[in-house]
């Protein structure tokens, strides 16, 4: 697959927005994941995606709801109190949304996602950890991103709060099981955001406390109901 470039896509708001190869890479994980569920024609409500996530279309998930705060989105909505009935679609998928979110309500969103799912939850996040956050920082010494930047105002997302609440959630029924998966690797990360801003030389140099070791830039969680 020719993912090494970057590809604009047109969504809400007709801006335009670009989407770097290793976001195709966690959407393909998800996507895959979907296809595996015993269910022929998977109904699928994704939280947060009115900035992209939606391109589950493009790996053959065809029927994608999109919720999201942003007035162009199917069902415009805060993901922490989702206006649907319990179990209303076989699948929810939140991808790269948690870490948008302030840290207050992050358990009410993990908690309504499995609300309304009836099969299966895929949570994809940018994993809180010392290299993560020394990434994001020389990343924004060079760049400007606002995305980031969010980033660094709420805080990367703490998966053992996350898996806490999930096993809460199974102690009282409410789900079956989940399992965990490192994603992307965070010096790559860097490479790929910094491209066009600064040396690869210079960029190596600076990321050495990523070097001869795979740090994990995101975490999946896929959660069964």
């Amino acid at each position: 697959m020719k993912i090494l470039r970057l590809i604009r896509s047109k969504i809400s708001r007709n801006q335009e927005y670009k989407h770097h190869w290793e976001y195709y890479n966690r959407l393909f994980f998800v996507s895959e994941r979907i296809k595996q569920l015993p269910i022929s024609h998977p109904r699928v409500l994704d939280v947060g995606g009115a900035t992209g996530s939606n391109l589950l279309t493009k790996f053959g998930i065809s029927d994608v709801t999109i919720l999201d705060i942003d007035s162009q989105s199917d069902i415009v909505a805060s993901a922490d109190d989702i206006p649907l009935k319990n179990n209303s679609y076989h699948v929810v998928t939140c991808i790269d949304t948690l870490e948008h979110i302030p840290q207050e309500a992050r358990e009410h969103v993990v908690r309504e996602i499995v609300r309304v799912a009836s099969k299966a939850v895929f949570l994809v996040a940018p994993v809180n950890s010392e290299e993560n956050n020394r990434a994001e920082q020389l990343v924004l010494k060079y760049t400007k991103n606002r995305f980031i930047e969010e980033h660094q105002t709420y805080g990367l997302v703490d998966f053992d709060k996350v898996e806490s609440i999930l096993r809460d959630l199974k102690e009282d029924g409410s789900i079956e099981s989940f399992e965990k998966t490192a994603l992307d690797n965070t010096l790559n990360w860097v490479t790929m955001m910094t491209q066009g801003y600064v040396a690869n030389s210079k960029i190596y140099q600076e990321a050495y406390f990523l070097e001869n070791r795979f740090c994990p830039r995101r975490i999946a969680l896929s959660i069964y109901i």
